[in-house]
């Protein structure tokens, strides 16, 4: 679980309420911080994004699949059962994960950011969610600067679903349910038993839905538990 730019593990354990729901369901979660900059801050290089983990292109990549080596053997994790979440630049870096080492991560999930990185290539089609809120002003759903601390330019949400579904072989046109607050868009079928979904909601800011906000980014959607729902949507999916 990939906390954001300037987070930390312990901030974004206290922020998802993540662990509760891992107790719950009987998975074991781990909450890696990312890199200090000069700054103080931590961040994650995902490509695109951010500050000086990316500026002096730290292997995040490489650390997180030593991790997850460590984790499944200390830990008795199942290698085929190995999920990537994040919110915001953590968010950007599962998305990375998924890019590069699919042979890690079975699925991810990214909350609050698109795709960064220039190239993405994955050796197999890898299930995503996606959750936004229309309201997020940090990080646009339909792109460009946001009002956020990076001053990046950020590409559409939908550039990024399009992408997935693109690599992940999904066909015919999405489908989208409206629900309570929040609509969900579903790409299917598509190769392997993948799928990409988008869940949008329409409170909200540029926090972990159903979480407990963090300053500055405005109140957490009530019309989703992101944890809920990313555990529903993580939980069938294995490696091959």
């Amino acid at each position: 679980a990939l906390h954001g730019g300037g987070g930390s593990g312990r901030q974004f354990e206290a922020n998802t309420g993540l662990t509760a729901k891992a107790r719950e369901a009987g998975f074991v979660v781990a909450y890696p911080d990312g890199s200090r900059g000069p700054s103080g801050l931590r961040t994650w290089n995902a490509g695109g994004c951010c500050a000086a983990a990316s500026a002096t292109d730290v292997d995040d990549v490489a650390f997180l699949a030593a991790l997850i080596e460590t984790l499944v053997a200390s830990h008795g994790v199942d290698p085929r059962r190995v999920y990537a979440v994040g919110h915001s630049n953590g968010g950007m870096m599962a998305y990375r994960l998924a890019c590069e080492r699919p042979d890690r991560v079975a699925a991810v999930g990214s909350s609050a950011v698109p795709l960064m990185v220039e190239s993405c290539t994955p050796e197999r089609p890898v299930p995503v969610m996606h959750l936004h809120s229309a309201l997020d002003r940090h990080v646009p759903v339909d792109g460009g600067v946001g009002t956020g601390p990076s001053r990046v330019e950020f590409p559409p949400v939908a550039d990024t679903l399009a992408t997935w579904a693109g690599l992940d072989g999904c066909e015919g046109s999405p489908t989208v349910e409206a629900l309570t607050g929040h609509t969900r868009t579903t790409w299917e079928p598509c190769r392997d038993g993948s799928e990409v979904v988008l869940l949008l909601t329409g409170d909200g800011g540029h926090s972990w839905p159903g979480g407990a906000g963090a300053p500055l980014s405005g109140d957490p959607a009530a019309s989703l538990s992101a944890n809920d729902a990313l555990w529903s949507f993580l939980a069938p999916h294995r490696l091959p």
